[in-house]
């Protein structure tokens, strides 16, 4: 974190073997871990790597959990935020409708979202245009966002006020877009 205060709002599983880990992570990191909710019947999100030569294979495994009733005291968290951070299938599966993070952002709160999905479900894609301040996407996802869309990606985030679109292309590197910049980095 870096200087910077941040805070973690999350929902762990009580009988779930990384939920230590994580709360000690959050500690080791200096992330403000008292708005994680420790909840029966969650499952936490985890991912496997299996390396193979050159190979490397992931397993995702998605949390389960319910959505957030969003409180005044979240509510006020997401109001008083900088800047959130979501995975987009994460904002879907942890609240009921966006309007909290809408309101949020009328408080003068910046959105970035890892834009990784198939885009086969359009209120993904009316979602991430009405709340990305900021994207980061790989390459694949990011073509896939292009077919789901009426124009180019970029510029319909930048139409909607959006600061800038990182395109990330694996060993090849990324490419950051601002309004009036282009900038590419080698991996």
């Amino acid at each position: 974190s870096k200087g910077v205060n941040v805070k973690r709002l999350d929902m762990l599983g009580k009988d779930e073997d990384t939920t230590e880990f994580l709360l000690n992570e959050c500690k080791r990191l200096h992330i403000d871990s008292q708005n994680i909710l420790i909840k029966e019947g969650v499952t936490n999100g985890k991912v496997f790597i299996v390396n193979t030569g050159e190979d490397r294979t992931m397993f995702i495994v998605d949390p389960i959990r319910p959505t957030y009733v969003v409180d005044e005291k979240i509510q006020n968290l997401l109001n008083n935020a900088t800047y959130m951070y979501s995975l987009l299938h994460m904002i879907n599966r942890s609240f009921d409708s966006i309007e909290p993070l809408l309101i949020a952002k009328k408080h003068g709160a910046k959105v970035i979202i890892d834009g990784s999905s198939k885009y086969d479900d359009p209120s993904r894609v009316k979602i991430l245009y009405s709340l990305a301040d900021g994207l980061f996407i790989n390459a694949v996802d990011y073509c896939r966002l292009t077919e789901a869309s009426p124009k180019d990606p970029k510029q319909i985030i930048f139409e909607n006020g959006g600061e800038f679109v990182c395109i990330t292309n694996g060993s090849k590197g990324s490419t950051l877009y601002t309004k009036d910049k282009e900038i590419y980095e080698p991996s």
